[in-house]
């Protein structure tokens, strides 16, 4: 489940229940699993994901703040924005 994480975050398609449903286990179980492994649930895994790659993005590049959204997997800018802030306390703009 990891490794389909990671080959998928970018893309804003990417379903994480489809991930977990390749897996041959229970979803439930799986989650456990995960989360035992790494400290974080799979939604969690894969929003960490995400946000590093958008705080690259924003740091080193001239792209809009909706460009990095769409390139990190968010369809809603606004979203991207919100969840941006929760996790570093700064918005995307800010972190230019």
């Amino acid at each position: 489940l990891r490794q389909r994480i990671a080959e998928g975050y970018t893309d804003p398609d990417f379903s994480l229940r489809d991930a977990m449903a390749e897996v041959p286990l229970n979803p439930d179980h799986l989650r456990r699993l995960f989360t035992r492994q790494l400290g974080q649930t799979p939604h969690e895994y894969l929003t960490s994901l995400r946000l590093d790659k958008a705080k690259l993005l924003l740091a080193h590049g001239q792209n809009s703040v909706g460009d990095v959204a769409y390139r990190c997997g968010f369809y809603d800018q606004l979203y991207f924005s919100k969840v941006f802030r929760k996790a570093n306390g700064v918005p995307p703009s800010g972190w230019k």
